[in-house]
């Protein structure tokens, strides 16, 4: 009878295991996969006997189905491990930055997450402890960081539960963004209703004896939405996911700004336009510190 020669042989195997990765690439989960690798086989066993059925060739069976299963066993392991390394990447790395529900979600979908840097729209919310380095040096030390962690903690479990990204703290100020890492269509909204929560822990925290006793001053909150540079910034030894562009330093004026106006939350107008279950008071246009041109808030 007609055979294939060794290096036909070699050619089917080769084949096989090259269908075996391409199966382990899929994002398919690993019984689905089971089921291909077995389906493959089937198939491939089928035209072999059916070829030698009718048409009296005989070509190897075993040499290339155990190709397709290590080829397809391997690459399973390698890609999973893959997966796996990425998504305790993603853990590691924004857990401290994000809230435990967007972490998963980043986990299951890293799709989401792009870690070189993008344009996106997005808004930012800054805030600041009024009159916070004198209250640094009146106040003994021990109060001060019990005082200043809990204030913290507070304002970021706030921050985290309105899915917003913690950008970083200084002090006592909190930086926050929404809509990046992930996509939130309603990210003004959201940091509007994060603000006012904030706003009344704020100033039910300075209600409370220590806070009383140390003269915690009000806080300022400041926010503004628009286009800007997100990703990981700081190199390959220590990064920071943040963002850089005009309108992060607009929502830092903004927050500064009320202390002018006497106020302790300040929207800019491209915010304050996307939300629509709070009324706004608008006080114009606002010529700030390292701007040319006027923000309407």
């Amino acid at each position: 009878l007609p055979r294939l020669g060794p290096a036909g042989g070699l050619v089917l195997a080769i084949a096989l295991a090259a269908a075996g990765v391409g199966l382990a690439m899929t994002d398919w989960a690993v019984p689905v996969k089971i089921g291909s690798f077995v389906f493959a086989a089937l198939i491939f066993w089928t035209g072999a006997f059916s070829l030698f059925r009718f048409g009296g060739s005989l070509i190897p069976v075993v040499a290339p189905s155990l190709a397709l299963a290590a080829a397809g066993g391997i690459g399973t392991a390698h890609f999973g491990r893959r997966a796996r390394q990425q998504k305790k990447f993603i853990r590691e790395a924004f857990s401290r930055y994000v809230s435990p529900a967007i972490v998963s979600q980043l986990g299951d979908d890293p799709s989401q997450l792009a870690l070189s840097g993008e344009r996106r729209d997005v808004t930012y919310l800054f805030t600041d402890l009024a009159s916070f380095t004198a209250l640094v040096e009146r106040t003994e030390p021990r109060i001060v960081v019990a005082l200043i962690n809990e204030y913290l903690d507070g304002m970021c479990r706030i921050a985290f539960e309105h899915g917003a990204t913690l950008d970083k703290i200084v002090g006592d100020a909190v930086v926050a963004f929404f809509n990046a890492p992930v996509e939130q269509p309603d990210h003004r909204e959201r940091a509007i209703a994060c603000a006012l929560r904030m706003d009344a822990f704020a100033e039910a925290f300075r209600s409370s004896p220590l806070a009383r006793d140390a003269g915690l001053g009000e806080t300022r909150i400041g926010i503004n939405s628009g286009p800007a540079v997100v990703g990981n910034f700081g190199g390959e030894m220590f990064f920071d996911y943040t963002g850089h562009g005009d309108t992060v330093n607009a929502a830092a004026r903004l927050e500064s700004i009320n202390k002018q106006l006497g106020t302790r939350i300040c929207v800019g107008a491209a915010t304050a336009s996307g939300v629509r279950s709070v009324e706004f008071r608008s006080v114009g246009c606002l010529v700030v510190k390292g701007k040319s041109e006027g923000i309407d808030a």
